[in-house]
């Protein structure tokens, strides 16, 4: 198409003209300009409000803001606004590079409680504490007060929405006792979702899709029983809940919870922990060495 046919295209409405050198035969969405912007510019990250609207925080507004690599080009027209910087920890949501899930938070100006479940949300699952870290790390020093301000004990590293109504429960019901509860952490070598190191207590959440339903595989039966094994043998007291409990017997869960930590903590058990020389094969996990196990396994699973 020659200039002249390109324009009375676009006057016609035949083809759109989002950004310079850029036609499309339809309207481009927002995202998609974002997009193609970023395409075109090596290293650009997008940042604050523009980062919130591609998390889905809140509506996408014009000018874009974002982040470009030193010595860069900062014209971004009148629907871009850029700066001088570089991100350690990014994400690509839907195709478009964006400052990690924290950095975007402690950017925004939205209600503290909106934005902690943002983040609650973003750090679930079972490396959901670890990733946590290392953005926390990442993040400019200036930005790090606020963000102490925004994760002060929050639940983080969920794996389902049952362990984050007891892990909220428990750890609000633990506040008075000088505890250190982690969710998702390992223990002889096993994932246990809460931990209460303090008090040797380690709980699970048995929600029926991984621990009852079809999903339950015959290797998974084996490493459930090795993985409580491997919790006895460390001395840890292991407190097993199902779903239902947790949405029916909150309160008989919290009263158990509360008397073993208390109990434990008040009467000290004498046995000397096994050191490494005391460990046997079956120590190892299971999915190491057992006969029966398949070729195939989820770590993080268990």
């Amino acid at each position: 198409m020659t200039g002249y046919d390109i324009d009375r295209a676009v006057a016609q409405g035949k083809l759109f003209h989002p950004l310079h050198g850029i036609y499309t035969t339809r309207e481009a969405t927002g995202e998609e300009v974002l997009g193609i912007f970023a395409g075109r510019r090596d290293g650009l990250v997008y940042t604050g409000s523009t980062a919130g609207a591609v998390y889905d925080l809140i509506p996408l507004t014009w000018p874009a803001t974002a982040q470009v690599p030193r010595r860069s080009s900062h014209d971004g027209g009148t629907r871009f606004r850029l700066s001088e910087g570089t991100s350690r920890r990014t994400r690509i949501i839907r195709g478009i590079p964006v400052t990690s899930p924290l950095e975007t938070a402690v950017m925004l100006d939205l209600p503290t409680d909106r934005l902690r479940d943002f983040l609650a949300a973003q750090y679930r699952g079972v490396k959901g504490n670890d990733v946590l870290a290392e953005d926390l790390a990442g993040l400019p020093p200036r930005r790090r007060a606020r963000a102490g301000e925004l994760l002060k004990d929050l639940v983080t590293g969920t794996a389902s929405s049952y362990e984050l109504k007891a892990a909220t429960a428990i750890i609000a019901a633990l506040k008075d006792r000088d505890v250190e509860v982690k969710i998702n952490a390992m223990v002889a070598g096993y994932r246990f979702d809460l931990v209460i190191e303090d008090a040797d207590v380690l709980i699970e959440i048995d929600g029926y899709a991984f621990h009852g339903g079809p999903a339950m595989t015959p290797d998974d039966q084996i490493k459930e029983c090795w993985k409580r094994n491997a919790a006895a043998r460390a001395g840890m007291i292991l407190l097993c809940y199902t779903g239902r409990c947790v949405d029916y017997a909150m309160d008989q869960i919290i009263e158990q919870v509360l008397d073993t930590v208390d109990y434990n903590r008040r009467y000290r058990r004498s046995r000397r922990e096994r050191t490494e020389a005391d460990r046997i094969p079956t120590d190892d996990q299971v999915w190491k060495w057992h006969p029966a196990m398949g070729p195939f396994w989820e770590e993080d699973r268990f």
